[in-house]
């Protein structure tokens, strides 16, 4: 077929109008702010002046926020060149504010851009996984923002009746936890896998829910960071693929939800998230846990993850119990991508030097059928048939799960323990936020041992509850 002007011309057209798509996915400006304490001839503050900076230099001499804004992520780059270089890749601008005044730190959306604002005190931590946990923490947040559709905003949260989270309780719903658990997530993942102070790299992270069931340990925040960033670490291009299902399968209400989209997608990595979720809950989640977060609820699995369940005790083996179905390849998903879910280009290249390879794109095609070794690290990858096969009824080996909406707020708590403690005497909010993290790590060493003196325990959480209380108060009056 000849080719005419007018061919040429549509042609054009067509290629700008593609340009112009890809464009408006991509056409964030980073926006730093700095709001200064203003001060009258006796030092005392009178109010604040915000404006715009492009330059570090540009702050006060003797700032804390200098030292701050040039703290080292786990890329090599300072916060605020991460800041500069990802917000050209958002879909809208992006604000950081840093501010002198004495208030809780935040993220938002607004019709202009993406916002996090950060405040005084996250200067006053004593150690830099701290501080830096606190920007990524609240840069989490925005990636849900940006991953999720236009419509998406902070729905349905709840934290209970005083209106704030710790990494000890038990939320009121999965969709708070979801949504903070995953800001943790993402920030530990860039952070030497710190959550504040608390390393998440070892499953003794969560020993102190060992007394509660797989439903409420759905509804804390800290297990749902765990699990996702086992997810993105110790699964065979994890990283690739858990930012891919993020994009295209959101929003997500809770853990439940991102698993079943997740496996979905990537459904040769079920007996993965099967062992995450297994080992997260210390043996909590049953045989009926597993199925509904990771096979939608039916009891036809494939080789790989009838292997595992069998291995980890929670199905019977015993003659005439197993089914084989017909003989199937299992490959990554490779669906067309929806508008929203070209935002993966830019999620998986966020940290995409973390992980060898050519790229995003070859570490989501490695994804094949892959089980955790017990060590954590993650084990050579196996390819070819898979044989399904169906679970008899009798193969639960515990009490049947729940994954209903869970109600109320619950203590993640040890036994015979009084909770209405007078407040520890302290004001300065970092100091208190660090002695609260000290005994709740104190606290979770304790439970780990499992055989531990049960009034030391009590004592230690009683500490850690009274300054969480203390906390509250604090963050009440800011």
């Amino acid at each position: 077929m000849a080719i005419t002007y007018r061919n040429l011309k549509l042609g054009a057209l067509l290629l700008f109008f593609m340009i112009s798509s890809v464009l408006s996915v991509f056409a964030g400006n980073f926006i730093l702010k700095y709001e200064q304490a203003v001060t009258d001839s006796y030092g005392n503050e009178i109010g604040y002046r915000t404006s715009s900076i492009t330059n570090i230099s540009q702050l006060p001499a003797g700032s804390p926020w200098r030292n701050y804004l040039n703290l080292k992520l786990d890329s090599g780059k300072t916060i605020y060149e991460y800041a500069s270089s990802i917000s050209k890749n958002l879909n809208k601008d992006f604000t950081l504010t840093i501010s002198d005044r004495d208030s809780n730190s935040y993220s938002c959306k607004t019709k202009s851009g993406y916002n996090v604002n950060l405040y005084t005190y996250v200067n006053n931590y004593a150690s830099d996984a701290s501080k830096t946990f606190l920007f990524l923490h609240e840069f989490g947040h925005t990636t849900m923002l940006n991953s999720y559709p236009p419509s998406y905003d902070f729905n349905d949260l709840d934290y209970g009746s005083d209106g704030v989270h710790y990494l000890d309780e038990i939320l009121p719903n999965y969709n708070t936890a979801w949504v903070e658990g995953w800001a943790n997530a993402f920030g530990a993942y860039n952070n030497r896998g710190k959550v504040f102070s608390i390393d998440i790299n070892s499953v003794s992270s969560l020993s102190f829910l060992s007394s509660n069931t797989f439903e409420q340990m759905t509804r804390n925040e800290l297990f749902v960071s765990k699990a996702v960033y086992d997810f993105m670490k110790r699964i065979p291009g994890g990283q690739a693929s858990v930012y891919d299902a993020f994009a295209k399968s959101g929003p997500h209400k809770s853990l439940y939800e991102f698993c079943n989209a997740y496996v979905k997608l990537y459904p040769a990595n079920k007996a993965a998230v099967a062992q995450i979720l297994v080992e997260c809950s210390q043996g909590k989640a049953t045989l009926d846990d597993i199925l509904m977060y990771v096979n939608g609820g039916s009891r036809t699995v494939s080789r790989d993850l009838y292997n595992y369940l069998t291995g980890a005790g929670l199905i019977k083996t015993s003659g005439g119990n197993q089914i084989a179905s017909n003989n199937n390849t299992t490959t990554a998903n490779t669906q067309k991508q929806s508008f929203f879910g070209r935002i993966f280009n830019w999620f998986a290249g966020l940290f995409g030097s973390k992980e060898g390879g050519s790229g995003a794109a070859s570490a989501i095609g490695s994804v094949v059928n892959s089980v955790l070794a017990p060590s954590g690290t993650s084990v050579g990858q196996t390819a070819g048939g898979v044989t399904d096969y169906k679970i008899p009824l009798d193969g639960n080996l515990a009490v049947k799960g729940s994954v209903g909406q869970g109600s109320g707020s619950v203590s993640a708590a040890a036994p015979n323990v009084d909770a209405n403690l007078s407040s520890a005497d302290y004001d300065d909010y970092p100091a208190l936020q660090e002695l609260y993290y000290g005994y709740f790590a104190e606290y979770n060493k304790m439970m780990l041992d499992g055989n531990g003196d049960k009034a030391r325990i009590n004592t230690v959480r009683e500490k850690m509850i009274a300054v969480k209380n203390k906390l509250k108060e604090l963050e009440k009056g800011r």
